[in-house]
């Protein structure tokens, strides 16, 4: 089972960046009529993925419920775009420019990161120094789930913003 998330993990940053590979630095920067530009949202996605080793490496405990639980919920919640949801101020992205270079050379990081983490740590243990809101505790498999339906929303996204651009 980790070797398929490690896939998933791998094929949705792959997608990510390559999207974000084929536009120039003005695309990236272009805000669309409303809401944020494809490199605000992958600075969003980069703020909200970056961590979970720290994450990973705190408290952790066995699961008092099964530790895929969270797993559906989490999908049907990120994955359905007619949700609106406000982010957190913490992963807000900024109005700055987002150097494309740099931005994918974080996002490969970061899928390497998250792809070890699959690799070496025991997932079905709960990280029970934080919790998610409206969700409680999570299971480290669950908070690498949350990072791939969460890109995968942004992903889809940057498609919609790149879409308007053309």
């Amino acid at each position: 089972m980790e070797a398929l998330l490690q896939q998933s993990i791998r094929k949705t940053f792959n997608e990510l960046t390559g999207m974000l590979d084929s536009l120039s630095q003005d695309q990236i920067d272009r805000k669309p009529a409303q809401g944020w530009s494809a490199g605000q949202a992958a600075e969003h996605i980069i703020k909200a993925s970056s961590g979970m080793t720290g994450l990973f490496r705190g408290p952790a405990e066995p699961a008092q419920r099964p530790p895929d639980a969270q797993i559906q919920p989490l999908r049907e919640l990120f994955l359905d775009r007619s949700i609106k949801m406000q982010s957190p101020d913490f992963i807000l992205p900024t109005e700055e420019a987002h150097p494309k270079t740099e931005m994918l050379g974080t996002l490969r990081g970061i899928s390497t990161e998250l792809e070890g983490l699959a690799d070496t740590m025991d997932l079905d243990l709960v990280c029970s120094a934080s919790e998610f809101p409206g969700f409680g505790t999570l299971s480290r498999r669950e908070w690498l789930n949350f990072v791939l339906f969460h890109t995968q929303r942004h992903t889809e996204q940057i498609r919609d913003i790149i879409n308007q651009q053309a």
